[in-house]
């Protein structure tokens, strides 16, 4: 389960926004948050081991992944050997998808080891950052909305959802997804 987003008013030139019946098309289809597992704020490093996937960060290039060549999650991160911290169904990443979360992860859920979000990106994240900070700077009016119909300003989709999305998948970018 996840959360996707796109454009309020982008469309496919020589299209309206009633004629575009598709939001999933790259055109006008943002990304897709997903509840991401724990992972160490501090260290920058995913607690979950997994092979197959690049991840990479909007921090610095590619994550540090834990390889193990199995499925699974660690209950410590390998770096700091810091533990994760308990977390309820209201505290963590899990919340935001479920849709019982009411405001963005306090500065104090980004820190230490605790569960954390993904953003797969269907859009150039370099592109979508560069129109969100153009936004920023004129009115900062709505910008994105979520398939359940929440807008958000340029500013609240940077606070409230990108940077709670510590790890950003990029395979996915121009492609139709949902």
């Amino acid at each position: 389960m996840g959360t996707n987003f796109f454009w309020k008013d982008l469309v496919r030139p020589g299209s309206t926004v009633e004629d575009n019946d598709n939001r999933y098309d790259p055109w006008v289809h943002i990304g897709k948050r997903n509840a991401a597992g724990p992972y160490c704020f501090d260290c920058g490093v995913t607690l979950v081991h997994n092979d197959i996937v690049t991840q990479f960060s909007p921090y610095g290039g590619r994550n540090k992944l834990v390889h193990t060549g199995q499925a699974g999650q660690s209950t410590y991160c390998p770096q700091c050997l810091n533990e994760a911290q308990p977390e309820t169904l209201e505290s963590s990443a899990a919340e935001s998808e479920l849709g019982f979360r009411e405001g963005p992860p306090t500065s104090e859920e980004r820190q230490g080891v605790r569960s954390c979000s993904s953003f797969v990106w269907a859009q150039d994240p370099g592109w979508v950052l560069s129109k969100l900070l153009a936004a920023l700077k004129n009115d900062d009016s709505v910008a994105v909305v979520n398939e359940y119909g929440d807008e958000y300003t340029a500013h609240e989709f940077l606070e409230n959802i990108l940077a709670a999305c510590p790890i950003w998948f990029t395979n996915s970018v121009g492609t139709e997804f949902s």
